[in-house]
């Protein structure tokens, strides 16, 4: 054996002894390691809600909003303006193209003067605000409003059109010239002169769609059961066999020794009956109110019942109001 080899078998033996005999510590292993880094992917919780959110404002713009909850909406639930010099112009929403999302959006209202002749008003908003500098007015015909833009409406008065358009926060108009008699007194909307206060019922809103709304007296005790306006012009018929029902603005249901009656009027409530802000009534369910049940179950309509426990003597049929028509039902 050549002595290279000697010398390699003396370091593996010298080696297997280290290791084998007694006495001595167990050799320390050591595990090789790494640094990890924790990549974390990007929560889409926040960007969905944020999205669905963008969507959701999306729609309620494409569809328009409630004008009431508008700057000018204790002037239309009052449903009467006061104006200078004048008797108060009565009127409902004849017209509701209001929509916050855009610069500028509309609504017209119609109605009749002091004399019962026949007016319009044209209430301009920026956002949800009414645009005071461009005020309403009354007006024998009702104007033609035209959108150009989301910042600019064509408005034509007697065949003359005037454009207006909002810039930069600016209102302007093009050529310059707005009617401002007889304008709607909108510091006291109401301006009715002085009269006994008669008690009323609590109002309620009972909400049919986006843009259509009911103003309605609830009593649980009677005769007067139910007395309602609409907020969007109407062509109510009783559904009835009379091939040409009278229209209405309003309903009233009343029971007094006898069978219940429904009425269509069409002059609207008188004005102390909208003096209280009115509660609203959420659509999609059925509510108590003073015993009568009020069902929003159904889109575009709701049906009031009427038991013992409202006060009646007997159970009484219910009243079913929609968009276009009412009529009692079992």
């Amino acid at each position: 054996m050549t002595r290279g080899s000697l010398i390699v078998m003396a370091v593996v033996c010298a080696a297997a002894l280290v290791g084998c005999q007694p006495g001595t510590s167990t050799p320390t292993t050591i595990t090789p390691t790494s640094t990890v880094t924790e990549v974390v992917e990007p929560t889409t919780e926040a960007s969905e809600g944020d999205s669905r959110q963008e969507s959701e404002q999306a729609r309620q713009c494409a569809e328009g909003r409630d004008v009431h909850t508008s700057d000018a909406a204790s002037l239309l639930r009052s449903r009467q303006a006061a104006v200078p010099g004048q008797e108060p112009f009565s009127f409902v929403i004849d017209q509701n193209f209001y929509n916050p999302c855009l610069d500028l959006s509309w609504v017209l209202l119609s109605g009749a003067r002091g004399d019962n002749r026949t007016a319009y008003s044209l209430l301009l908003f920026r956002g949800n605000q009414m645009i005071v500098d461009l005020p309403p007015v009354l007006e024998d015909a009702a104007p033609q409003v035209k959108r150009v833009a989301d910042n600019e409406l064509e408005v034509t008065r007697g065949g003359k059109a005037i454009r207006v358009k909002v810039e930069n926060g600016e209102v302007s108009t093009q050529p310059e010239g707005w009617p401002t008699v007889p304008a709607l007194d909108l510091a006291t909307p109401r301006g009715a002169a002085p009269r006994e206060v008669v008690a009323q019922e609590p109002l309620y809103r009972l909400p049919l769609g986006p843009q259509h709304n009911l103003f309605c007296e609830i009593s649980g005790q009677g005769p007067v059961y139910v007395d309602c306006d609409a907020d969007f012009p109407t062509t109510w018929k009783m559904r009835t066999n009379d091939p040409n029902p009278p229209q209405a603005v309003r309903v009233t249901y009343r029971v007094k020794d006898g069978p219940p009656e429904i009425q269509g009027l069409a002059q609207r409530h008188a004005p102390e009956a909208s003096a209280a802000l009115p509660d609203m009534i959420p659509a999609g369910e059925t509510t108590n109110v003073q015993g009568v049940q009020v069902d929003l179950g159904t889109p575009g309509e709701v049906v009031m019942r009427f038991e013992k426990s409202a006060g009646a003597d007997r159970d009484l049929p219910a009243l079913k109001i929609s968009a276009d028509s009412y009529e009692l039902v079992r």
